[in-house]
């Protein structure tokens, strides 16, 4: 699975993750694989199975150490269909186990964590078309901004593929204690997305390693080797 990693100097991030993925802070990793983000980040399962209560009360959700708010422009956040008539086979989505969560409107949530944390991840999945519509969706992309209180930590954008059980996750080196997670494009008129459990860990991402003195002897002679080569051309 693709997953961004940092530079040797740790100066920059390799742009070979999510589709469309955009980070503004070098001291973040994004990944799209879940193994490997539990694994690297420590985190865990910060929400558990997903309640299935249908239109929640306030648009707002607790579950374990997350509660899940509406974003600017959506007007209902359900959990699972809770009996809603006509839900399709029971549930919004059937590529994801258990309850899911939806949203009217623009997919936009705002998620409050119970403390600072270092990584946050989510499920997700984004069908290419609409129950009972005879139609395809346009495809949608999300920006998610860490903060901690009212101060940005990292930003980043993604585009989940289509119909399939997709993961997005990132690790950083700053504590962070809320989640803006965006629908950018199209906005109006986009796919639905479906949102299962959600990951969190306290440990703080790495820094990057420090180049030993060899390294950087071999860097200033590669260097003086093509300043060489420039002059006799």
């Amino acid at each position: 699975m693709k997953t961004f990693q940092r530079s040797l100097l740790g100066l920059m991030l390799a742009t070979a993750s999510l589709p469309g993925v955009a980070d503004t802070f070098a001291n973040t990793s994004v990944f799209s694989d879940k193994s490997s983000f539990l694994s690297q980040s420590g985190a865990t399962d910060a929400s558990g199975a997903l309640p299935d209560v249908g239109l929640t009360a306030g648009g707002t959700l607790t579950v374990g150490s997350v509660t899940i708010t509406l974003g600017a422009g959506a007007s209902q956040l359900f959990s699972g269909t809770g009996g809603i008539s006509g839900a399709e086979n029971e549930d919004w989505t059937t590529l994801l186990p258990g309850a899911d969560i939806a949203i009217s409107g623009p997919e936009n949530l705002e998620i409050a964590l119970a403390g600072p944390v270092f990584s946050f991840g989510f499920d997700i999945v984004e069908p290419q078309f609409g129950p009972n519509l005879n139609a395809t969706f346009v495809d949608s992309s999300f920006t998610v901004t860490l903060r901690l209180g009212g101060a940005t930590v990292a930003s980043f954008s993604f585009d989940p593929d289509n119909d399939t059980a997709a993961f997005v996750g990132v690790w950083t080196d700053s504590p962070f204690d809320r989640v803006s997670i965006v629908e950018t494009t199209p906005l109006s008129g986009g796919e639905n997305e479906f949102f299962g459990r959600f990951y969190s860990g306290t440990v703080a991402l790495p820094p990057p390693p420090i180049p030993e003195p060899g390294t950087w002897a071999m860097l200033a002679g590669g260097l003086g080797v093509l300043a060489l080569l420039r002059r006799r051309r």
